[in-house]
């Protein structure tokens, strides 16, 4: 598990305010499967 700084913190929640959500949620499964990758 990584652990986000205020400042990405920020960015997410600027993000969920200005994306749709099925956008959100295909930029978070994104993400998931690249740090199941380098999590190996």
């Amino acid at each position: 598990m990584t652990i986000l700084s205020k400042h990405e913190k920020r960015m997410i929640l600027n993000s969920l305010h200005r994306w749709q959500a099925p956008d959100f949620l295909v930029y978070v499964r994104l993400i998931y499967q690249l740090m199941k990758l380098f999590t190996k």
